[in-house]
């Protein structure tokens, strides 16, 4: 199988703590695609024996996520990802489109979860990290709406893009917003290490990252199990139908056949509740409200959720 040639984490990404393989994994041919990968590259998932949470060992570099999310979801991505997983939808594309009934219960949830932990009813300065267009801000009054995100996607009227957390320029938010950013970085710590230093002292942060663990069996884990993904990913035509029954079985027993495919693609992490309280506990945060729900979709989709609200901890 070809080398990925991404840095590699057998120590766990989060707590660095010790990790043991689960199973001999592939990256998408679609996200190698368009990453400039070679088809075929391989990877690992892994479990952290201290915080529980599952990775991919293979770990995107930063050129690696500007090839794959600058164009995000637009035509480029859609057909490169349609070529090798032709069942992918136009629906699950767009689930989070700005007029979306998906995008209306996912603001229901987070609002739920801020009302609970105290969210104030009007904000002078609101982030959303990583937060696309500027849809996903709670229904509060905001004096000022900011998108933390390098991307040059046009962003909803009254809201400002900016490329980092620094661009603030002394401005501590009453409200930083992380949902569904965590699972996809190779460093999740950093993020919120970076928005603990400027986040207001009594300010909230909200967290979620979707319940999409999977299982995998002890032969994923074998020399022949690795050879077989490389065989697999030299035959698109073998890869398309085995990878189609893989998600089919993953949707619905959320585990991986013995004949397979573990597949890596955006999601690189795999957080349970106890790994995201563990994080955000270890970066200065404690949670004060929190919600668990499994059977949430997207697009049709059933990835289920977690979401938590977290201020500051006092020293």
């Amino acid at each position: 199988m070809p080398t990925s040639e991404l840095p590699l984490a057998t120590r766990c990404p989060s707590c660095q703590g010790e990790s043991r393989a689960l199973g001999h994994a592939v990256i998408a041919p679609f996200v190698s695609s368009l990453a400039h990968l070679p088809v075929g590259s391989e990877s690992e998932l892994r479990r952290c024996e201290r915080c529980t949470l599952e990775y991919f060992s293979a770990r995107y570099r930063s050129e690696d996520a500007a090839l794959l999310y600058e164009g995000y979801r637009d035509g480029e991505y859609l057909s490169t990802r349609r070529r090798w997983e032709p069942w992918y939808s136009q629906r699950v594309n767009a689930a989070n489109a700005a007029d979306s009934p998906a995008l209306s219960e996912r603001r229901s949830f987070m609002s739920r979860i801020l009302v609970a932990a105290g969210m104030s009813d009007a904000l002078d300065c609101a982030v959303d990290f990583g937060g696309d267009e500027g849809q996903f801000f709670p229904d509060v009054p905001i004096a000022r709406k900011v998108i933390c995100d390098p991307s040059e996607r046009e962003v909803a009227p009254g809201v400002e893009r900016i490329p980092s957390l620094d661009s603030l320029r002394g401005v501590s938010p009453n409200l930083v917003i992380i949902a569904h950013v965590l699972e996809h970085l190779s460093d999740p710590e950093g993020p919120l290490q970076h928005i603990r230093e400027v986040i207001a002292d009594d300010g909230l942060l909200y967290v979620e990252v979707p319940l999409d663990r999977f299982t995998t069996h002890p032969s994923h884990n074998s020399l022949r199990y690795r050879r077989y993904l490389q065989f697999l990913s030299r035959h698109r035509g073998l890869f398309i139908p085995t990878d189609f029954v893989t998600g089919v079985w993953r949707q619905y027993l959320h585990a991986i056949p013995r004949l397979g495919i573990v597949k890596q693609s955006e999601h690189i992490n795999y957080f349970s509740p106890q790994a995201l309280r563990d994080l955000l506990m270890r970066t200065g945060f404690s949670v004060v409200a929190e919600r668990n729900d499994p059977r949430a979709q997207v697009g049709g989709l059933r990835i289920g959720r977690y979401g938590a609200a977290a201020r500051p901890a006092r020293a």
